[in-house]
Formats: structure tokens, C-alpha cells, sequence
């Protein structure tokens, strides 16, 4: 056992306040016992560290707010003082493990906490045992002011982002944040746990800790180009003084701006708050605007049967004592909300009412009789039994079978509100396409559109790099199209690959990251995200990647290309709430636009609608897997209409690199054996050709 350990098991109570907590000004506790919550306030660590011993003794659940105050009237953030000390929740447990909050186990997280220490250069920090998982502090030597501990604060949150540290993020960068001190109890588990020390390690100079964050933050192996979360200047002192008043749709459309940065997978207390402080605004649309947030919930109604708690939450509202349009607007910013103030807007002050944040009740199965179900909402669409109108969705398909072409051709009309797409109604929505792959031809596949359908498209257009395993980047994505786009907007990325960089596409937690950008996305905008994504090896298992994405979708449609007809053709091949099996047979349109700098043409392709199949080419497709991948790699050959000997074998074993070395030049002349005895290839005087009509010769785009 180390001197660190034997003196961790022998702090005080008062050894350890002392410890974590400021020198001087006023502390509190916050006590809870059988729904009876309040705070105490005391001037002294001794006297406070005597009532953590009377209030758990009585029974009492206690936590330390984690600085000191100005005044003892309350533990609002705007009234903090000083801190010694930054601090990470860890969670542990199944539960929270799943839901990406947290670790499997202790042991898990000891190890995650030593990793992100190394990352960053990180002392070795104090370590406390809560009982259900660890408390982790970086004690200082002196007391630094609120606003500079919170400037810190907020870049060690975004470090533990960016590192998939699944510390609790609201949390690290909460100036009101509470803890439960060494000695008290966890009655939160049967038998009740003692929270304990593990480790106490020495303090360290605030400068020490600022050099080694801001390093990490700094380095492009960490944060690179991530947008940084501002810190709360003058902007937070702003909003928290103030808060819209006016049912305008102006007013009404920057709180929803604001609350887009809240995710609603937060703690009951800033959930409570959020819903507190729309209800506070006087809109009819309150109610409306907090139910539509919570539903936002990944866990789907958070807190054990949703509806009912939200409804209690409602019913519980007191305008004279709960807070108001400002704690939703200070929750905001902490979480990056950057908007500057309106001039024009009317604001009133904020207020506080202190609850600690209360664990998840069981679940309550609603039971819905025959009436209430009928009462509830048919589905509703963008394009009808295509896509719905909120939600996660994805067009994918092997490469060159024209899923962006088929992308673009249903941003277009969606966005300009054509009457139906493919015989499907649809509704005028705004569309915004983020160009990852291609990008430097959307603009000429757009204007190849334009000359097919005789319209100007009004599709909005991203260019810049977003990677959806970034949350700052999906948020300031979701930021963006929220502030110029209405409410109901149609996001498509190009592509799911492109927009994950780095990630491993079978791993369950990196595509879980991805797909909760996705989700805060569609939420933020009130809308639908489309997810263009490839199929893998074996095309008959649909997307590439794990299990996890195509289960998470609300709508998939698959693009498909014959090798040998060229035939083109989509297929909904997921609706969660409809029908799937609605298709429709295509073919894409070469249109000259102009030439460039050389005098080359420049050209671009367009969906056109087909009514029939075209004639194949007297032949079925061929069954083997490598005759068909074989085939299908020859196919994809642009400008070649003929190959050696050495050429076709040459391409075919590239075509079958999963095939083992030693046997793939054997499996390569198979394929292209059969492929010609079938009349899929033809031999010739030694050289090979596609066995095809001239008009069914593919067009790949540029």
C-alpha cells in the first residue's frame, strides 16, 4: 500500500473539504431525505464538515456544492465565488456504459481516467469512490475566481469530448455543481454505500494545469480544427440577466436556436429547468416547445414513463419561484450558443429554484386502449412512403450505382416542392446537402439537374469538412442550418464514411457516436437526416459497417446497377413506421454543360425517370460471387472496350483482393473463364470484350 492509499483511507471528512474546497467565503451543502430537499449554508469548513456528519447520520443524502459563494442566498452559478479544484463524474454501469455516459465497470474507468491523464500530461489526480462510480479531483494550491476556473473548466469538458472520455460532460464545467464528500452515504443502493478516498494526490499550481489543457487543446492531435466552445464572457452575463417575453415568431425561433444546444439526454435538474423555462415565457406554444424537446431524448422519455413525468413536471411549474427564459439561454452557452442578444428583444431577469438531480424511476408501461390509439398521429412524410419527415435516413449502395445522383434528384424536389418524386407526393421542406465526397462536383451535378428538369435548384450546400464523430462539429452543423433554415429542414451528408474520419465502421461504439450526431442533428433542425452510405463486400447484408446503423434508421433506400444492362433502379428496403418494397427504375442522363480551360467538354449526369426495364442482354446475371464481382469490376471501366489476356487477369485479381494470395490468380481465371463460357465475356483472337449492346454500355458520371 502506498503512503497516497494509507492516507487516503484515514482523511477526514474535514481533511477532505478542506482539500477540494476554496479557503475562504461561503459553503453549502445540499441535503436530500424522502423528497424533502434545501440547502445549508456555513462559513466554516469545520462546522460544515460536523453537519455532513449529523445530516448522514439523520439519514440524509449529502452533497458538497464544489466552490464558495458570494452570498448564502442561493447556489446559482452567478453567485460563485472561488474554486481550488477541477473535477470529473464518472459513472459507472451497465446502463450508462450502453448509453455511452459512462463505464462497464470500476475497472474500466480507472483505466479510461489513466489513459486520459497520459493524453494530456495530466498529474494524478485525487481519486474518491461515490459508491456507483468515482469522483475525480486536480487540487490547487491557491483559490483562482469563478470566471477563470470556468474558462479552464470548459476546455477540460471539450478535451473529454473529443477523447471519448465518458466523463459526465454537464458536470466538469458546472459553476454549481454538487459532489458527495468522503464519510457520507450513498443511499441510492441496498445495502447503502459509504463514500471513501482511494487516492489523495498532492495539489498542484493553477499554472501547471492551465499550461498542460491548453497544450492539449492546442495540439492538432487533439482538438485540430474543432470549433471551441466560447467561454462565458460578457455574452453569458448577457443572457443570464435576460429572456425573450413577446410571442413573436422571432422571439419563439431563437429560443429554439438556444435550445438546440441543450441535449435532452441531460441531468433532471437542467431538463427540469429547460422545461421550467419555456413554461416561464407565457407562449400558448410552451407547452408544445418542451414537449417536442424531451421527446428529443435517445432513451425516448428519459425519466421513467416520460409522459407522465413531463406532466408532473408541467403541473409543478411556479412562476413565482422557478426560473425563467435566461436558464435556458445559460444552459445554452455553456454548451457553446454563441447568438449576440437582440437589441429589440424584451428580457426579464432570471431566478433559481434548487433541486438536486433525481435518479430515473422504473419504468411504466402505458397501455393504450383501442380510442387512444386511433387518436394517435398517422406517420408523416417529406415523400410520401419514402421518407418521413423527422428522423434518421440513408441511401446507400454499391459505388457507381448513382446514390448520389438519386440524393440530389430527391434534395431538388423536396426543396423546391415539385409535386411528386418517382409518382410519391412530396412536401416543400429546406434541403441542405453536405458535399464530403465530390465535393467539387456538386456544383456541376447540379447544374446537370437543372438542364434535365428546366428549373434552378434550391438546394443549400455545405462544403466545409464536418465530421459527425466531432459533437462540435454536428452541433455548429445543426447551429447553422437552424439559423437559416426553417424548422422541418432535409439534411444529406455525402458520405457516412467521409463524415466519420478515422472511425471504425464495424465498431458498435464508434457508428453509436455518429449515429447521436445524426440524431442531434435531425432534432436541432426539426427535421430528417440523410445518410448517403456504401454497401459492403457482400451487398445482400445492405450498409457496410455495424449492425447498429441500419437498426437505428427510420428509413433506408437501397441503389442498385446491373452489370450487364446497366440498368438502374431504388428500393425502399426500410420504413419503420410504413410499408417497405416502394421502387422505381431510372437511368442517368449525360449532359454536356460546357468546356473548360482546355476546350474539354465538361460534363455531369441527371436521374431520369424510367417507366419499363430496358431489354437486357439476352442473358440472366451470372450466380457465382467472384463471376459477379469479376464482371462488375470489368463493367466499372470507363473508356475501355477491349483487354488482354494479361490485362483482364490483371483486373480481376485486383477485383477479388479478399481471396487469399495463393489462390486468387487461380479464382481470377475461373471467373473469367466462366464469364465467357456463360456470354458475358467474349474471347476474341486473345482479346476480351464485354458481351453487350452498345446502348447498354454504361455512362459512369464524371
Amino acid at each position: 500500500m502506498t503512503v497516497s492509499q494509507q492516507v487516503a483511507q484515514a482523511i477526514t471528512t474535514e481533511e477532505f473539504l478542506a482539500k477540494v474546497l476554496p479557503h475562504s467565503g461561503i459553503y453549502m451543502l445540499f441535503l436530500t431525505k424522502e423528497k424533502k430537499n434545501f440547502h445549508k449554508s456555513y462559513t466554516s469548513i469545520n462546522t460544515m464538515a460536523s453537519a455532513v456528519e449529523w445530516f448522514d447520520n439523520s439519514g440524509y443524502s449529502v452533497y458538497h456544492a464544489c466552490s464558495s459563494f458570494h452570498t448564502e442566498e442561493s447556489r446559482k452559478a452567478d453567485n460563485t465565488a472561488h474554486f481550488r479544484s477541477f473535477f470529473l463524474d464518472l459513472d459507472c454501469g451497465l446502463k450508462k456504459a450502453n448509453e455511452g455516459k459512462g463505464f462497464i465497470d470500476k475497472a474500466a474507468a480507472c483505466n479510461a481516467l489513466k489513459d486520459f491523464c497520459k493524453k494530456l500530461g495530466l498529474p494524478k489526480p485525487t481519486i474518491i469512490d461515490s459508491g456507483g462510480g468515482f469522483h475525480v479531483y486536480w487540487t490547487l494550491q491557491d483559490d483562482i475566481e469563478a470566471d477563470e476556473w470556468l474558462s479552464l473548466a470548459t476546455k477540460l469538458k471539450q478535451l473529454t469530448k473529443f477523447h471519448k472520455f465518458a466523463a459526465d460532460h454537464s458536470r466538469t464545467s458546472d459553476r454549481a455543481s454538487l459532489l458527495r464528500p468522503v464519510k457520507a452515504t450513498n443511499h441510492k443502493y441496498s445495502p447503502a454505500r459509504q463514500v471513501k478516498a482511494l487516492y489523495v494526490a498532492d495539489d498542484v499550481s493553477f499554472n501547471d494545469i492551465k499550461v498542460k489543457i491548453e497544450a492539449a487543446e492546442a495540439s492538432s492531435d487533439s482538438f485540430g480544427a474543432t470549433p471551441k466552445i466560447p467561454t462565458l464572457t460578457q455574452l453569458d452575463q448577457n443572457l443570464l440577466g435576460m429572456a425573450p417575453q413577446l410571442e413573436t415568431p422571432k422571439n419563439i425561433q431563437r429560443v429554439l436556436d438556444a435550445l438546440g444546444y441543450v441535449n435532452a439526454d441531460c441531468s433532471y435538474e437542467i431538463w427540469r429547468d429547460c422545461v421550467w423555462a419555456l413554461l416561464s415565457s407565457g407562449w400558448n406554444c410552451a407547452a408544445e416547445l418542451a414537449t417536442n424537446w424531451s421527446r428529443q431524448s435517445a432513451q425516448h422519455w428519459k425519466y421513467g414513463d416520460g409522459e407522465k413525468a413531463l406532466q408532473n413536471l408541467l403541473a409543478g411549474f411556479d412562476p413565482e419561484k422557478t426560473v425563467t427564459l435566461g436558464t435556458l439561454f445559460h444552459h445554452a452557452v455553456e454548451n457553446g450558443y454563441t447568438k449576440e442578444p437582440d437589441d429589440q428583444v424584451d428580457m426579464s431577469p432570471i431566478s433559481y429554484n434548487e433541486e438536486l438531480e433525481k435518479p430515473q424511476s422504473s419504468s411504466v408501461i402505458k397501455l393504450y386502449s383501442r380510442s387512444e390509439l386511433a387518436a394517435r398521429p398517422d406517420p408523416k412524410w417529406v415523400v410520401r412512403n419514402i421518407l418521413p419527415e423527422t428522423g434518421i435516413a440513408a441511401i446507400y449502395g454499391a459505388p457507381s450505382s448513382g446514390k448520389t445522383f438519386v440524393a440530389l434528384d430527391l434534395a431538388n424536389h423536396i426543396s423546391l416542392g415539385k409535386s411528386t418524386w418517382f409518382g410519391n407526393s412530396v412536401k416543400t421542406s429546406p434541403v441542405v446537402y453536405v458535399a464530403l465526397e465530390g465535393g467539387g462536383c456538386i456544383k456541376h451535378r447540379l447544374e446537370a439537374w437543372e438542364a434535365e428538369n428546366s428549373d434552378v435548384s434550391n438546394v443549400l450546400t455545405v462544403l466545409d469538412h464536418v465530421t459527425l464523430n466531432n459533437f462540435d462539429h454536428a452541433a455548429a452543423l445543426a447551429h447553422a442550418v437552424s439559423s437559416q433554415c426553417e424548422q422541418g429542414a432535409v439534411v444529406f451528408i455525402d458520405t457516412l464514411a467521409q463524415a466519420i474520419p478515422g472511425a471504425d465502421e464495424n465498431s458498435g461504439k464508434d457508428m453509436g457516436l455518429a449515429l447521436e450526431a445524426a440524431k442531434h442533428i435531425a432534432a436541432s433542425v426539426g427535421g430528417l437526416v440523410v445518410l448517403i452510405h456504401h454497401t459492403g463486400k457482400d451487398k445482400s447484408k445492405g450498409l457496410r459497417g455495424h449492425s447498429s446503423v441500419h437498426a437505428a434508421l427510420d428509413a433506408a433506400i437501397v441503389v442498385e446497377r446491373n452489370a450487364m444492362t446497366d440498368h438502374r433502379s431504388w428500393k425502399v428496403s426500410k420504413m419503420k413506421d410504413g410499408e417497405d418494397g416502394h421502387a422505381g427504375s431510372f437511368e442517368l442522363i449525360i449532359h454536356q454543360l460546357r468546356n473548360d480551360q482546355y476546350g474539354a467538354a465538361i460534363t455531369s449526369c441527371a436521374v431520369r425517370e424510367q417507366t419499363y426495364f430496358p431489354a437486357s442482354a439476352g442473358t440472366k446475371m451470372p450466380t457465382g460471387k467472384h463471376q459477379i464481382t469479376v464482371l462488375e469490376a470489368v463493367q466499372s471501366i470507363e473508356g475501355e472496350a477491349e483487354w488482354s489476356n494479361v490485362e483482364i487477369l490483371k483486373m480481376a485479381k485486383s477485383a477479388l483482393g479478399d481471396v487469399a494470395s495463393k489462390h486468387r490468380a487461380a479464382r481470377a481465371k475461373d471467373a473469367i473463364s466462366s464469364l465467357v463460357d456463360g456470354g458475358y465475356l467474349q474471347l476474341n483472337e486473345g482479346v476480351y470484350s464485354l458481351k453487350i449492346a452498345p446502348d447498354h454500355r454504361p455512362s459512369a458520371p464524371p
